[in-house]
């Protein structure tokens, strides 16, 4: 089996870092300016995303997103 370059699988990490962390900032963004303003939740929901990064950003995109836009159609 032949080996990656070393530079070609760090050029590859790092792409895959940068789409992790556009992912993150723009879940991230959206929780922070789509969810609506009363209550807790958009404090709640930007903290979980903060503290779990891509795992949490996915549990929203997956769980919170669909049901903000039908309660909220945002």
């Amino acid at each position: 089996m032949k080996s990656l370059d070393p530079l070609a699988l760090s050029l590859l990490l790092d792409f895959v870092g940068l789409v992790c962390l556009a992912f993150w900032g723009g879940i991230l963004l959206d929780c922070m300016f789509r969810e609506p303003e009363e209550g807790t939740e958009r404090l709640v929901w930007g903290v979980f995303i903060g503290i779990t990064h891509i795992l949490g950003a996915a549990i929203y995109l997956l769980f919170r997103r669909p049901r903000r836009i039908r309660l909220h159609g945002q």
